[in-house]
């Protein structure tokens, strides 16, 4: 009976054997192969660089200044000091590192693993937070020829697009002036502290920038209920984007995190079908109601998490370099040797099919000698 038991055993040790050893070569023999749309990538990234450049450029030419923590002169960064539109505190390491031009080249990898396709809806969510980013998504879905509805915001944190009179507002009129981008946003908000500047410190310039953005074409939403002002922002994607299939968040607005308990707090690319699911409430944000509602969503909020996962500099100090030579993993695709799982396989079920025989044979000499 006992060498029965190790005969066993020994087939069972030999299956795992066999199992781990396919494991272990599938994940050690996987190599990287540069991605079909990585010359599109290049081409998002490029183009997200020339914006930069022409927002440095107006700056220089109208005296605002370039501070000397902006260590690459990228022209993206904003004060260190609160002004009247800064609303939360910001790290700047962070919003260094978001002044790589390569983050068009990680967007448009998620539109490959969403399945996106020419002509597809998203939605774009802007805070002032992050400009660098803000113009890398939106330089990414023109590059990819998606059809997507813009919603920007005039609050920034610190080292943002915190100037008061050259707001996240003035950059993408800048950049659209000079067709750089396609289309103005569909959609402003003062953003900040219930999404209609309640924290936003100097009155003549509060009511200064209202007065641009009624200027401007751009539709102008001021909702003082949170609720109300969701349903609304739900509406216009609706009505723009009615087959929306990704909404981006770049930064921390309340309407696309939310508020308290359902503030969405996850970080990079979620599919709408995912294991965490919202339900409707009056505290949720647009990223936790699209996701509920089956729609992929990605936030950008957690930059130097989000920069390691996708082997961009973090707080980088020499000026990267855009394409594939910058080893940005999105440049990538990882391919596995499908064959050496499928012998794992194969030769596991062998040695069950031996396990099997072996036990039936068993139990019938156990029964002849009754």
């Amino acid at each position: 009976m006992n060498k029965i038991r190790i005969r066993y055993c020994f087939l069972y040790i030999i299956l795992i054997a066999v199992l781990l050893t396919a494991s272990l070569l599938t994940i050690y023999t996987k190599s990287s192969v540069i991605s079909e749309n990585s010359q599109l990538m290049e081409q998002a990234s490029n183009k997200t660089k020339q914006c930069f450049d022409a927002v440095k450029e107006y700056k220089l030419e109208n005296n605002i200044e370039i501070p000397d923590y902006d260590i690459l002169e990228t022209g993206m960064i904003g004060y260190k000091t609160r002004t009247s539109i800064t609303s939360t505190e910001g790290k700047l390491s962070s919003k260094r590192t978001s002044t790589n031009p390569n983050w068009a080249a990680v967007i448009i990898s998620y539109f490959e693993k969403c399945g996106l396709k020419e002509n597809d809806q998203i939605g774009i969510i802007c805070s002032g937070s992050f400009p660098a980013l803000n113009i890398a998504s939106v330089c990414a879905a023109e590059a990819y020829g998606l059809d997507y509805c813009l919603m920007i915001s005039v609050g920034s944190s610190y080292y943002g697009a915190n100037d008061p009179n050259f707001t996240n507002l003035e950059i993408f009129n800048l950049l659209y002036s000079k067709n750089l981008i396609s289309k103005l946003p569909d959609l402003v908000s003062l953003g900040g502290a219930n999404d209609i500047g309640s924290d936003f410190r100097n009155a003549d310039e509060k009511n200064n920038i209202i007065e641009r953005i009624n200027n401007s074409s751009i539709q102008y939403l001021y909702e003082e209920d949170y609720e109300t002002n969701i349903n609304k922002r739900i509406d216009i994607f609706s009505s723009i984007v009615p087959n929306m299939k990704l909404l981006i968040s770049c930064g921390g607005s309340l309407v696309a995190m939310g508020k308290e308990n359902e503030a969405f707090l996850d970080n990079g690319l979620f599919k709408g079908d995912s294991y965490y699911n919202y339900s409707k409430s009056k505290n949720t944000g647009l990223l936790g109601y699209y996701k509920s509602m089956g729609v992929n969503v990605a936030s950008l909020v957690n930059i130097s998490y989000l920069a390691l996962s996708n082997n961009i500099p973090n707080d980088p100090t020499i000026a990267p370099v855009i394409g594939i030579e910058s080893n940005c993993n999105s440049y990538f695709v990882i391919k596995y040797k499908i064959y050496i799982p499928i012998i794992g396989i194969v030769l596991s079920f062998g040695l069950l099919s031996c396990i099997y025989i072996y036990r039936k044979r068993h139990k019938k000499e156990l029964v002849s000698r009754k």
